[in-house]
């Protein structure tokens, strides 16, 4: 299982993608595209592993 600090690490880079993606207006942007495959992994790994 994830340490609480990297827990929160990852949740607050989340968050701070998700402000950025915010900013951004032209969703075919690749930067945006950059950034939900970006949180998307984060995610995923925040998922993996807390099963573990």
């Amino acid at each position: 299982m994830l340490e609480n600090n990297e827990r929160m690490l990852m949740k607050r880079e989340i968050v701070f993608l998700q402000d950025m993606k915010r900013h951004l207006n032209n969703p075919k942007d690749p930067r945006t595209i950059i950034i939900e495959e970006h949180i998307s992994l984060l995610e995923e790994a925040m998922d993996e592993k807390n099963i573990e």
